[in-house]
């Protein structure tokens, strides 16, 4: 297993420690062809950091719920775009349905394109540590990124994902 290194940051005046590698944005409720609140801090916290680095490609991770006009790897792009991130860097995943299958699908794109193997998550921080365990499992070395948080929803999902490592980890 290669080592997992969180390097988070918060907001516009934050230090942001640039790295070589594949940036993954994890995805998230979509509404229409616009980002949850959770999705767009997820996407403006990986926007800057993609200021700091115009090298590394992105991969936007999420398919379509039942209940969603369009794929949540595709409002991400457009989102990305829309907020001047080149299309060109931009390579959507779009048959994932949760956490291990956009680490999964993720993996096989790198692989596939050889691209850099070092995954840099964006995610929410109680978010991360499941995600970067997923990767793990396919010896990808790991940094993670996160934007703000949403407080109002970050009690719950922090249950969420305390229950998601047991599972991984316990019931496994």
């Amino acid at each position: 297993m290669n080592g997992i290194a969180c390097t988070h940051f918060i907001g516009k005046n934050s230090k942001i420690s640039v790295e070589n590698g594949t940036l993954v944005i994890l995805g998230c409720r979509a509404y229409e062809d616009r980002p949850s609140v959770m999705l767009k801090n997820r996407l403006d916290g990986a926007i800057e950091y993609l200021h700091n680095n115009d090298t590394c490609k992105i991969i936007v991770c999420g398919g379509q719920g039942e209940d969603e006009q369009y794929s949540e790897s595709y409002v991400m792009a457009k989102y990305l775009v829309e907020n001047g991130i080149p299309q060109e860097r931009i390579i959507q995943e779009s048959k994932s349905s949760n956490t291990e299958e956009n680490i999964k699908y993720a993996v096989d794109i790198i692989r596939e394109n050889g691209l850099d193997e070092k995954m840099i998550i964006v995610s929410d921080s109680f978010h991360l540590y499941r995600a970067s365990l997923f990767a793990s499992e396919y010896d990808m070395s790991v940094k993670c990124v996160r934007g703000e948080e949403y407080a109002l929803l970050f009690p719950s999902y922090w249950v969420r994902e305390v229950l998601g490592v047991l599972h991984m980890t316990v019931l496994e």
